[in-house]
C-alpha cells in the first residue's frame, strides 16, 4: 500500500501540470507531463486517458486510439475509452 500511495504522490505534480496546460491548448505540453505520470505510474489507467485527450488534440489519431485501448485493458468497464476508441476507428 505504501508504494501504491506514494506513485500516486509522485503523479500530482505531474496530473496538475497536464490538466493546467490542456487547459491553455499547450497540448503538447499536455502530452509530455502525461508522458511523465504514465513513466511512473504505468498502470494507470487516468494517465493514458488524459494522453489519449492530448493525442487527439495533436491529431495523432493512432496514439489516441492506442491509449484509449489501454484504458480498457486497465479498467474494462470505462465505456467513454470505448466511445472514444471507436470514434478514432471513424477518423
Amino acid at each position: 500500500i505504501r508504494d501504491r500511495a506514494f506513485s500516486s504522490v509522485r503523479i500530482l505534480p505531474y496530473m496538475s501540470r497536464g490538466l493546467a496546460l490542456a487547459k491553455q491548448g499547450d497540448w503538447d505540453g499536455a502530452e509530455a507531463a502525461y508522458r511523465q505520470v504514465i513513466r511512473l505510474k504505468p498502470n494507470y489507467a487516468t494517465g493514458y486517458y488524459n494522453r489519449a485527450w492530448a493525442y487527439r488534440q495533436l491529431g495523432e489519431i493512432d496514439k489516441a486510439r492506442n491509449d484509449f485501448s489501454r484504458v480498457i485493458d486497465l479498467k474494462p468497464d470505462d465505456s467513454s475509452a470505448y466511445y472514444w476508441r471507436g470514434m478514432d476507428y471513424c477518423q
